[in-house]
């Protein structure tokens, strides 16, 4: 009897590891759990990198209460584009045209306020009493392409990829 049982244990031992293992390879493209420090952390590198990353949107759509994206909209109309800064966000290629945002980073959450639109005059107000702001939820990575999972205050979602792009290249 007792043989039975260690071979009945090592049977569903070994069952259980080629199930993960084929999790492993089958959600390499799946979405990560991540706790708030490590979102923190993500959004830290974001911002703080040597070139800071640009994101470009991938799809957007609206996020359920339970978590579930519904409508989305793959973007591949315009490369739109959201930089973000220590102490801003810029916004490029929108409907609106290309606007600036005060940011503070806050853990896994960067606060949004008194958006700004890029004219002539560099920036004119256009609302100071804008306030907003978008959660990072989560990561995964096909292959080499990593892309970020967001959602906004009013439900929003979105889908970045992170591009190379240097803010004092942008200056030269």
């Amino acid at each position: 009897m007792k043989i039975g049982i260690k071979f009945f244990a090592a049977f569903v031992a070994v069952f259980c590891a080629f199930d993960v293992m084929g999790q492993a390879s089958a959600s390499e493209s799946a979405w990560v759990s991540l706790d708030k420090p490590a979102l923190s952390e993500v959004v830290k590198s974001i911002v703080t990198d040597d070139y800071s990353k640009a994101l470009l949107l991938e799809e957007w759509g609206f996020m359920d209460s339970n978590g579930g994206m519904t409508n989305a909209h793959p973007w591949a109309d315009k490369n739109q584009v959201w930089i973000l800064l220590p102490d801003g966000m810029i916004h490029l290629n929108t409907d609106d045209g290309n606007c600036l945002y005060d940011a503070e980073v806050n853990g896994d959450t960067v606060f949004i306020g008194n958006q700004s639109k890029f004219s002539e005059a560099m920036t004119e107000p256009t609302d100071p009493d804008y306030k907003g702001w978008i959660r990072l939820l989560s990561l995964r990575k096909d292959g080499a392409k990593v892309e970020y999972l967001t959602v906004d205050n009013l439900g929003v979602y979105r889908i970045f990829t992170p591009i190379p792009f240097s803010v004092d290249r942008m200056f030269e």
